[in-house]
Protein backbone atom coordinates (compact mmCIF):
# COMPACT_ATOMS: atom_id res chain seq x y z
CA UNK A 1 0.00 0.00 0.00
CA UNK A 2 3.00 2.47 0.71
CA UNK A 3 4.26 1.52 -2.68
CA UNK A 4 0.89 2.59 -4.34
CA UNK A 5 0.68 5.67 -2.34
CA UNK A 6 4.28 6.86 -3.45
CA UNK A 7 3.08 6.84 -6.83
CA UNK A 8 -0.55 8.19 -6.65
CA UNK A 9 1.62 11.30 -5.86
CA UNK A 10 3.90 10.97 -8.65
CA UNK A 11 1.09 10.65 -10.67
CA UNK A 12 -0.04 13.97 -9.03
CA UNK A 13 2.74 16.21 -8.84
CA UNK A 14 3.60 14.74 -12.86
CA UNK A 15 -0.35 15.63 -13.89
CA UNK A 16 -0.13 19.78 -12.29
CA UNK A 17 3.92 19.99 -13.95
CA UNK A 18 1.98 18.89 -17.39
CA UNK A 19 -1.26 20.99 -16.98
CA UNK A 20 -1.41 24.41 -19.17
CA UNK A 21 -2.71 26.77 -16.71
CA UNK A 22 -3.55 29.03 -19.57
CA UNK A 23 -6.22 31.81 -20.64
CA UNK A 24 -8.30 31.98 -23.68
CA UNK A 25 -9.29 35.47 -25.04
CA UNK A 26 -11.71 35.89 -27.94
CA UNK A 27 -13.12 38.44 -29.69
CA UNK A 28 -16.28 36.86 -30.17
CA UNK A 29 -18.09 34.56 -32.74
CA UNK A 30 -18.10 35.70 -36.54
CA UNK A 31 -20.71 37.85 -37.51
CA UNK A 32 -20.97 36.58 -41.25
CA UNK A 33 -19.80 39.54 -42.23
CA UNK A 34 -16.44 40.95 -43.64
CA UNK A 35 -14.40 44.18 -44.13
CA UNK A 36 -12.04 44.59 -47.22
CA UNK A 37 -10.15 45.04 -49.06
CA UNK A 38 -6.70 44.03 -47.37
CA UNK A 39 -3.89 44.45 -49.75
CA UNK A 40 -1.21 47.19 -50.29
CA UNK A 41 -2.81 49.13 -52.91
CA UNK A 42 -5.89 49.69 -50.51
CA UNK A 43 -5.46 49.43 -47.12
CA UNK A 44 -2.13 47.59 -46.48
CA UNK A 45 -2.70 46.93 -42.81
CA UNK A 46 -5.32 45.16 -40.70
CA UNK A 47 -4.98 44.79 -36.86
CA UNK A 48 -7.18 43.92 -33.38
CA UNK A 49 -5.43 45.57 -30.59
CA UNK A 50 -5.68 43.40 -27.33
CA UNK A 51 -5.23 43.28 -23.60
CA UNK A 52 -2.94 41.04 -22.36
CA UNK A 53 -4.94 38.72 -19.97
CA UNK A 54 -1.12 36.98 -18.69
CA UNK A 55 2.39 37.64 -18.31
CA UNK A 56 3.30 35.77 -21.09
CA UNK A 57 1.25 35.10 -25.10
CA UNK A 58 2.10 31.36 -26.40
CA UNK A 59 -0.21 31.61 -29.35
CA UNK A 60 -2.43 33.47 -31.45
CA UNK A 61 -5.56 33.78 -34.11
CA UNK A 62 -6.41 35.70 -37.09
CA UNK A 63 -8.50 35.24 -40.09
CA UNK A 64 -8.71 36.30 -44.00
CA UNK A 65 -11.25 35.41 -45.98
CA UNK A 66 -12.77 35.67 -49.60
CA UNK A 67 -10.73 37.66 -51.37
CA UNK A 68 -8.99 37.47 -55.02
CA UNK A 69 -5.28 36.72 -56.51
CA UNK A 70 -2.91 35.57 -53.49
CA UNK A 71 -2.20 38.03 -50.51
CA UNK A 72 1.12 37.90 -49.44
CA UNK A 73 1.41 39.62 -45.82
CA UNK A 74 3.45 39.21 -42.66
CA UNK A 75 1.72 39.27 -38.88
CA UNK A 76 3.42 41.08 -36.12
CA UNK A 77 2.79 41.70 -32.53
CA UNK A 78 4.14 45.17 -31.23
CA UNK A 79 2.87 47.42 -27.95
CA UNK A 80 0.23 49.75 -28.62
CA UNK A 81 0.03 53.53 -27.10
CA UNK A 82 -3.83 54.16 -28.52
CA UNK A 83 -3.17 55.20 -31.53
CA UNK A 84 -0.07 53.47 -33.31
CA UNK A 85 2.92 51.05 -32.55
CA UNK A 86 5.75 51.97 -30.02
CA UNK A 87 9.03 50.27 -30.02
CA UNK A 88 10.20 47.53 -31.79
CA UNK A 89 8.20 44.15 -32.72
CA UNK A 90 7.80 41.83 -29.70
CA UNK A 91 6.61 38.89 -32.91
CA UNK A 92 6.97 38.66 -37.05
CA UNK A 93 5.64 35.78 -38.53
CA UNK A 94 7.51 34.62 -41.48
CA UNK A 95 5.59 35.69 -45.04
CA UNK A 96 1.98 34.10 -45.35
CA UNK A 97 -0.17 33.36 -48.52
CA UNK A 98 -3.77 33.40 -48.76
CA UNK A 99 -5.45 32.51 -52.06
CA UNK A 100 -8.46 34.34 -51.25
CA UNK A 101 -10.53 31.10 -52.00
CA UNK A 102 -12.21 30.26 -49.05
CA UNK A 103 -15.64 31.95 -48.61
CA UNK A 104 -15.71 30.98 -44.53
CA UNK A 105 -13.05 32.77 -42.37
CA UNK A 106 -9.54 30.72 -42.80
CA UNK A 107 -7.32 31.04 -39.76
CA UNK A 108 -3.83 31.58 -39.39
CA UNK A 109 -2.24 30.61 -36.45
CA UNK A 110 1.07 32.05 -34.67
CA UNK A 111 2.89 29.89 -32.16
CA UNK A 112 5.12 32.69 -30.22
CA UNK A 113 6.21 30.45 -27.30
CA UNK A 114 6.15 32.30 -24.09
CA UNK A 115 6.37 36.02 -25.73
CA UNK A 116 6.78 37.94 -22.45
CA UNK A 117 4.14 40.66 -22.52
CA UNK A 118 2.98 42.65 -19.68
CA UNK A 119 -0.43 41.58 -17.83
CA UNK A 120 -2.95 44.29 -18.21
CA UNK A 121 -0.99 46.22 -21.06
CA UNK A 122 -2.67 46.76 -24.30
CA UNK A 123 -0.79 45.33 -27.46
CA UNK A 124 -1.83 45.08 -31.08
CA UNK A 125 -1.66 41.95 -33.59
CA UNK A 126 -1.75 42.68 -36.95
CA UNK A 127 -1.27 41.76 -40.66
CA UNK A 128 0.61 43.73 -42.81
CA UNK A 129 1.64 43.61 -46.90
CA UNK A 130 3.36 46.64 -46.62
CA UNK A 131 7.26 45.06 -45.58
CA UNK A 132 6.51 42.27 -48.11
CA UNK A 133 7.02 41.91 -51.96
CA UNK A 134 4.18 40.60 -53.84
CA UNK A 135 1.82 42.32 -51.50
CA UNK A 136 -0.16 44.01 -54.18
CA UNK A 137 -0.92 40.97 -55.97
CA UNK A 138 -4.10 39.67 -54.10
CA UNK A 139 -7.18 41.28 -52.66
CA UNK A 140 -8.43 39.67 -49.49
CA UNK A 141 -11.12 40.78 -46.17
CA UNK A 142 -11.01 40.19 -42.58
CA UNK A 143 -14.22 38.39 -41.10
CA UNK A 144 -15.84 40.71 -38.45
CA UNK A 145 -17.60 39.54 -34.98
CA UNK A 146 -20.73 39.86 -34.10
CA UNK A 147 -22.69 42.47 -31.99
CA UNK A 148 -19.98 45.31 -32.42
CA UNK A 149 -17.13 46.57 -30.30
CA UNK A 150 -18.31 43.21 -27.71
CA UNK A 151 -14.40 43.01 -26.52
CA UNK A 152 -13.43 45.36 -24.38
CA UNK A 153 -9.87 45.18 -24.20
CA UNK A 154 -9.47 46.30 -27.63
CA UNK A 155 -10.88 46.86 -31.10
CA UNK A 156 -10.53 46.65 -34.72
CA UNK A 157 -7.60 49.40 -36.37
CA UNK A 158 -6.01 50.00 -39.80
CA UNK A 159 -3.92 52.25 -41.76
CA UNK A 160 -3.55 52.53 -45.20
CA UNK A 161 0.36 52.70 -45.58
CA UNK A 162 0.68 51.64 -48.66
CA UNK A 163 4.28 50.03 -48.78
CA UNK A 164 5.78 52.40 -46.27
CA UNK A 165 6.11 50.22 -43.13
CA UNK A 166 7.46 53.06 -41.12
CA UNK A 167 4.37 55.38 -41.08
CA UNK A 168 2.67 52.58 -38.55
CA UNK A 169 5.20 54.16 -35.65
CA UNK A 170 4.54 57.51 -36.49
CA UNK A 171 1.29 58.20 -37.67
CA UNK A 172 -1.88 57.37 -36.07
CA UNK A 173 -3.97 54.49 -37.02
CA UNK A 174 -7.96 54.69 -38.25
CA UNK A 175 -10.65 53.03 -36.57
CA UNK A 176 -14.29 52.48 -38.52
CA UNK A 177 -17.15 54.50 -37.46
CA UNK A 178 -18.78 52.99 -34.38
CA UNK A 179 -16.21 50.39 -33.17
CA UNK A 180 -16.02 46.62 -33.69
CA UNK A 181 -13.92 43.65 -33.51
CA UNK A 182 -12.48 41.55 -36.23
CA UNK A 183 -12.16 37.16 -35.60
CA UNK A 184 -9.26 37.37 -32.71
CA UNK A 185 -7.97 35.03 -30.28
CA UNK A 186 -5.08 34.46 -27.95
CA UNK A 187 -3.47 32.06 -25.41
CA UNK A 188 -2.02 33.49 -22.57
CA UNK A 189 0.02 32.27 -19.39
CA UNK A 190 1.24 33.67 -15.89
CA UNK A 191 4.67 31.61 -16.06
CA UNK A 192 7.08 30.66 -19.13
CA UNK A 193 6.26 27.30 -17.99
CA UNK A 194 2.83 27.12 -18.32
CA UNK A 195 2.66 26.01 -21.59
CA UNK A 196 1.09 23.11 -23.38
CA UNK A 197 4.37 20.91 -23.87
CA UNK A 198 5.25 19.08 -20.86
CA UNK A 199 9.08 19.86 -19.22
CA UNK A 200 11.48 17.10 -19.44
CA UNK A 201 10.82 16.89 -15.45
CA UNK A 202 7.48 15.75 -15.84
CA UNK A 203 7.73 13.24 -18.62
CA UNK A 204 10.40 11.92 -16.55
CA UNK A 205 8.96 11.86 -13.55
CA UNK A 206 4.99 10.65 -14.98
CA UNK A 207 7.66 7.97 -16.91
CA UNK A 208 8.95 6.62 -13.32
CA UNK A 209 5.43 6.50 -12.28
CA UNK A 210 4.23 3.94 -14.91
CA UNK A 211 7.65 1.87 -14.47
CA UNK A 212 6.94 1.64 -10.38
CA UNK A 213 3.20 0.49 -11.68
CA UNK A 214 4.55 -1.85 -13.72
CA UNK A 215 6.35 -3.25 -11.12
CA UNK A 216 3.84 -3.57 -8.62
CA UNK A 217 1.66 -5.28 -11.00
CA UNK A 218 4.53 -7.58 -11.95
CA UNK A 219 5.45 -8.36 -8.01
CA UNK A 220 1.14 -9.27 -7.49
CA UNK A 221 1.32 -11.61 -10.47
Amino acid sequence: MQVIKHLAVAFSVAACAMTAQATVVTSGTWSGSTIGPFAETDTATYGQTFTAAGNYLNSYTMYLSSGSGTTSFKSYIYAWDGLKIVGSALYSSAVQEFSGAASSPYAFTFDTGALSLTSGTQYVAFFSTSDVDGGDDGRASMPTTAGGNSYDGGRFVFFNNGNDFSRLASSTWETWAGDFDVLFSATFSDTASNNAIPEPGSLALLGLGLAGLAAVRKRKA
